[in-house]
């Protein structure tokens, strides 16, 4: 949901920031959203504002980067540059998970899963670094064009399938733990970092 309402808003602040800019507050916002969990973790709310910034950072994020490769790349690189750029967003996931999966199994402390978001400090230092700045654009007027029907369809299709997928990454875990299902040495965290990072 935090995802969905930070796009909206994201297409106007890369009107008006600095898509670099924007890329180091998401990063900064998915990071704090992650290590909360570690610290405050007593009330199922602390979990809900933690998945409420991880997302809002992640739709920030989404669109800033988006943004600089369409602002500086010419369209063969951008190409290539999208295909990395989707690439690395899907790893990234894997190997948290995995390592989260692992940490949790070692130390048996669910909340320990958490500090893999202490990572995000490399991630935002790298993009201080390295990443070029992209200024907003001022846009040219241009006249407005309505979409046709089939991209409501398309895009009606594609939210029903993050809603079925979703849903395994929901009852995946709590069906595996409450089955005690384990293969070998593997199992509880350890099984279902696996499993996840497989999908």
């Amino acid at each position: 949901v935090a995802a969905f309402i930070s796009m909206f808003a994201s297409g106007y602040l890369g009107n008006v920031m600095d898509k670099k800019v924007m890329a180091i507050i998401a990063l900064i916002i998915m990071m704090v959203g992650g290590v909360i969990p570690t610290f405050l973790n007593d009330k199922i709310g602390y979990l809900y504002l933690s998945s409420l910034l991880i997302g809002a950072g992640q739709g920030l994020l989404k669109t800033a980067i988006t943004g600089i490769n369409t602002l500086l790349l010419p369209a063969e690189e951008r190409s290539k540059m999208f295909g990395w750029q989707t690439a690395f967003q899907n790893l990234g996931p894997v190997v948290l998970m995995l390592i989260a999966g692992f940490i949790v199994g070692k130390t048996g402390n669910w909340t320990h899963a958490y500090t893999v978001f202490w990572l995000y400090i490399i991630a935002i230092a790298i993009t201080i670094v390295f990443m070029p700045k992209a200024p907003p654009v001022k846009a040219e007027k241009q006249q407005k064009v309505s979409p046709p029907f089939r991209i409501y369809v398309l895009g009606f299709l594609v939210g029903w399938f993050a809603v079925g997928y979703s849903t395994f990454f929901l009852n995946g875990p709590i069906y595996i733990m409450m089955e005690n299902l384990s293969i070998g040495s593997l199992e509880g965290p350890k099984f279902i970092s696996i499993i996840m990072s497989l999908s």
